[in-house]
This record gives C-alpha cells, structure tokens and sequence, in this order.
C-alpha cells in the first residue's frame, strides 16, 4: 500500500474537520456508558489498559498507512508526552466523575473547556481577550455553577473531577493545534495512547492486587483505587469495545483539531451532550432538572459565543497584520 503523503504545515478544511468531530462526539458518550456500567466492578485503569491497548494497533497501522513502518519521525517529544499525559489526566478524571454522576451532568461540566481556553489564553499566552469575551466566559461558569449547584444539599464532590477533565482537555487540544503543523493526527494519537498504556500498565504491576476494600469509599475513589480482577469474556469484549470506539474516536478529534482552526470544529463537540442526555436516559433514568437544562444551555451558549468571536477577531488581527505590511 502507498503511504498517504506527509501532512502539510498548514491546514484549513473546515468541512472535514467539522465531519471527524462529529463522528468522535457520537462516539464517546457510547463509550460513555460502556465506561459507566464497568465501573462498579473493575477499576479505571484497568479499562484504560485495555481500551489503550487495542486503540494502539489502530493507530499503529495507521502510522504504516501515513508513513510506512520505517520511520516515525516525531519533531517534539516531549510536547507529545505532555499531551498525552495531560489526555490521561483528563478522561481518567472523566470516568471517575461518570462512577459518581448522570452522564449529561458530567458531560455538561466538562463543557467547560472552551472557557478554560480562553482564560489560559490571556493568562498564559498573553493573547487578547476584549471585555464582551470575559463577559461571555464569567456567564459560562455561571452555567456550570447552576449544573453543580455547590452548597446545596445534592451536590456532588466528584464534579469537581469533570472541571479537572476540562481543564486538562482545553490544554491537551491546544498542544494538539500546535503539533498538527508538523505531526499528523495518528500520530499524535498514538503518542498519547502510548503513555496511557505504559501509566496504566505500570499502575496494575504495582497496585493491581490491592485496593480489593473500596465498599466504603465514594464511587469514584473506588473506581480508581479497585483491585484489578480476571474479566468474564463478554466484559471484555465490553472493553475492547471501548478501545475501538476510543480510537476511533481520539483520531477524529484529533484529526478535526488537526485539519481545521479550534473555533470552527469546537462548537460541534456539543452534539455529545445531546447524545449523553439520550443514553443516561434509556439505561438509568436519569432526566436532568430545570437548573441542569439552564446551566447547560448558558454554558453552550457562552462556549459557541467565546469560540466564534474569538475567530472573528483573530481573523481582523490578520486582515490589520496584512493590510500594514502591504
């Protein structure tokens, strides 16, 4: 087979990029309760063993595909542990949340991202954010805040973990964007789910057997901290279900972010929370409260507005860039 050509420094398809985004975020929230229903018997690392270990073959011929088996050329290591790392952070943290809470409860706060992406912008990359942008974000975490509802009676610990998830993430598809002028997307993929599976594997060697105690401790530190356990076939076959359905949908995202500005494809990601709302409702019941659908509704709305705007004005900063150098 004829490797595909090298990836280009440069792109903007938007169409594509939107069209894998779409595919990952219907993807996952599946994922999602494959995760959800595992979580009360295995532990999470255990799961990400698994599901990192079949999702590495996909990307590994896919990278033949791309670039033959000869050579795998990354020009920057270390950026790419860190973002895999970071990915770790952020989905470990995510089904530690889903052991604990309603799938579009979690799935909403960890919409948050775009927010955290605009803060680290102007706090760490020193970018320009205008006031109608910081108006917009302080509106979104208000939204979260109306999901999570802290000091109320219900409130659940374990959202602070999807906060976690989205922070983690909004860092982890920054680096993406970067990267994607030089490395492709399998790539990029298989570098992060390489260091999964080498944190994952590492965590069952060391604490595989212990840990057996956990029915006392909150579901999601039990989740974490559970023994590892012999799987019956149909439960791992649930799990290598999981490892497709995550490699597939880890290259899409990363593929869209690759192929297509952030501000373009993020909004799409959306579509998950819709998806999560549907699951969580057809296999636990759960139907979200009036200040669950307002908070999500403000955090989706402030999100699409953060991101769009941001666009337009990087767009006017080229054009004015252009304009004076002509």
């Amino acid at each position: 087979m004829t490797p595909l050509p090298a990836p280009t420094a440069r792109l903007d398809r938007p169409l594509h990029g939107i069209g894998f985004v779409l595919v990952a975020a219907s993807v996952f929230p599946i994922q999602d309760v494959l995760v959800k229903g595992l979580s009360g018997r295995y532990p999470a690392l255990q799961i990400v063993f698994v599901r990192s270990l079949v999702a590495l073959s996909l990307y590994a011929w896919l990278l033949w595909r791309e670039r033959g088996m000869t050579t795998f050329p990354l020009q920057r290591p270390w950026l790419h542990v860190g973002r895999g790392t970071l990915g770790l952070v952020s989905f470990t943290s995510y089904y530690m949340a889903i052991a604990a809470m309603p799938l579009t409860t979690v799935t909403a706060v960890a919409f948050a991202a775009p927010l955290f992406v605009t803060v680290l912008s102007a706090r760490v990359l020193r970018e320009p954010v205008d006031r109608s942008s910081w108006l917009a974000v302080l509106i979104g975490f208000v939204g979260v805040l109306a999901v999570l509802r802290p000091g109320a009676a219900a409130f659940e610990p374990a959202a602070l973990l999807a906060l976690l998830s989205a922070l983690t993430y909004a860092i982890s598809q920054t680096i993406t964007r970067e990267l994607g002028r030089t490395d492709s997307g399998a790539s990029i993929a298989f570098t992060s789910t390489l260091v999964a599976l080498t944190v994952s594997a590492a965590s069952g060697l060391v604490a595989g057997r212990g840990g057996d105690q956990v029915a006392d401790l909150h579901p999601s530190i039990a989740f974490l901290v559970r023994g590892w356990a012999l799987p019956s076939w149909g439960e791992l076959g649930l799990m290598i279900v999981c490892g497709i359905l995550s490699g597939v949908g880890m290259y899409c995202f990363t593929q869209g972010y690759r192929v297509a500005p952030a501000s373009t494809v993020a909004p799409f990601e959306y579509v998950m929370i819709g998806w999560s709302a549907l699951w969580g409702y057809l296999f636990w019941g759960d139907v979200p409260g009036p200040s669950t659908l307002v908070g999500v509704a403000t955090t989706v709305t402030a999100g699409v507005y953060v991101l769009q705007h941001q666009a337009r004005a990087q767009r006017a900063r080229r054009d004015a860039a252009r304009a004076a150098s002509g």
